[in-house]
């Protein structure tokens, strides 16, 4: 993983990733925000009682940093299943009810999730230029969420199991 700090945020990076041309991605650590604790202080979840003025900061700094649109950005409501949503233009500003994975091949599209202790996995499909982003805890994982997030990249724009990248965040700790 490829360390970076940018605008005050610490986030990473996968190397087997950073090469592929149109493509970028970032996981963010908790560093660089404004949040208070106990979110202190790169929270970027509205659901958990932090302050909504210093919860739309900390995306303004996302954003900024990976110098993409806050209304280009999708993301799910994770309820920690298996549910998959296939999105596009239309879909920008949204966020997915019970999703826990995004896939597109729409370029433009920021495909944004929240973990804390969960197992983040992203999956790049660089013949189709399709990418999936799954939300993994335990639940999702027991239900085979990553299977079915290869099976919905497949299924939706002909992507093969052999040809995807897929880069596994770190998980459960500090």
């Amino acid at each position: 993983m490829l360390k970076h700090h940018d605008n005050g945020l610490v986030y990473y990076c996968f190397e087997a990733l950073s090469d592929q041309p149109g493509l970028f991605h970032g996981i963010f650590t908790r560093l660089g925000g404004v949040s208070s604790a106990p979110w202190a202080t790169l929270n970027v979840g509205h659901t958990v009682g932090d302050d909504d003025e210093a919860v739309e900061e900390n995306h303004h700094r996302i954003c900024r940093t990976l110098d993409i649109a806050r209304q280009d950005i999708v993301t799910g409501y994770q309820v920690h299943g298996t549910r998959v949503a296939r999105v596009g233009r239309e879909d920008r500003g949204r966020v997915c009810p019970q999703t826990d994975v995004l896939i597109t091949d729409v370029p433009g599209i920021a495909l944004m999730q929240r973990y804390a202790d969960c197992l983040p996995v992203l999956l790049y499909d660089p013949v189709h230029r399709a990418i999936g982003l799954a939300h993994a805890g335990w639940r999702g994982t027991l239900a085979g969420v990553t299977r079915k997030a290869v099976q919905a990249m497949r299924s939706a724009f002909g992507s093969r199991p052999a040809d995807l990248i897929a880069g596994l965040w770190p998980g459960i700790g500090p």
